[in-house]
């Protein structure tokens, strides 16, 4: 497999605050993997640090094929789902564009490639018949894939999610796995962090448990254990086979999700 992305001793400080220490970690092309820790534990700062918005204070973060002039393009977001986006006065089309329009020079108009680039990432995501639609008149399935839409017009190399199973519905939910396992089929490297621990992170082929740093990684039926969990969460959690999947047992709302 060839590496995509590798940090080897990453460590972020704020100040007095360390949200990541001693992060080493390999991710290979055309992986998908889940981030699952408690809220402060540093998955944020994950993203952000991929994403380029901050840099590492110590250690080194290494994209293969990328400079850091082409990171903008190569690496496409995707945040929490949030209604209040949707009462913005966009169509469809034009929401998908600003994505195109935010990893070139700033002009104040779309040329036509950026209007193409928009209309085939709504196509390749099965909504291009909804390209004239206002977002209001959008559903949460449907107002999602317009996330991902914009995120993928610039043909990015990896897709970074933040925690895109908060605030939809099962169906909602069911279907975005099946988008995310369809891009990486397509070959896209794809990383998303998640509370779910049962319905989202136990469907996933790899999971990294992180609190700062680096608590396991690996499959699910080999991460999702009471020792590990304990470590990550702080909480003390029973683990149950279901019908060949490991199902975290504990009220706390950090394992919400349904098995």
């Amino acid at each position: 497999m060839t590496t995509a992305i590798e940090l080897s001793g990453v460590g972020v400080r704020f100040g007095p605050t360390r949200p990541l220490r001693s992060i080493d970690l390999t991710i290979d092309a055309g992986e998908l993997v889940g981030i699952v820790g408690p809220s402060g534990a540093g998955k944020t700062t994950l993203l952000r640090l991929l994403l380029g918005e901050i840099a590492a204070s110590e250690g080194t973060v290494e994209f293969t094929g990328v400079t850091p002039r082409r990171r903008r393009r190569a690496v496409g977001y995707v945040p929490q789902l949030e209604a209040s986006e949707r009462t913005f006065p966009l169509t469809v089309q034009g929401a998908v564009e600003l994505g195109a329009a935010a990893t070139s020079a700033p002009v104040p108009w779309f040329s036509r490639a950026e209007r193409a680039a928009a209309r085939h990432a709504l196509d390749r995501l099965g909504i291009g018949d909804l390209h004239a639609r206002g977002l209001h008149e959008l559903s949460g399935g449907q107002f999602q894939r317009v996330l991902f839409a914009r995120a993928l017009v610039s043909e990015p190399q990896l897709l970074l999610l933040d925690e895109p199973t908060s605030g939809i519905d099962l169906r909602t939910r069911g279907e975005m796995l099946g988008l995310v396992d369809e891009l990486r089929r397509d070959g896209l490297t794809i990383v998303m962090t998640t509370h779910d621990l049962n319905w989202v992170a136990s469907h996933l082929p790899r999971i990294v448990c992180l609190n700062q740093t680096v608590r396991a990684d690996g499959a699910p039926i080999d991460v999702l254990r009471p020792d590990v969990l304990a470590a990550t969460f702080g909480a003390q959690m029973e683990v149950v086979m279901h019908q060949g999947r490991p199902v975290v047992v504990d009220g706390d709302a950090l394992v919400g999700g349904a098995p």
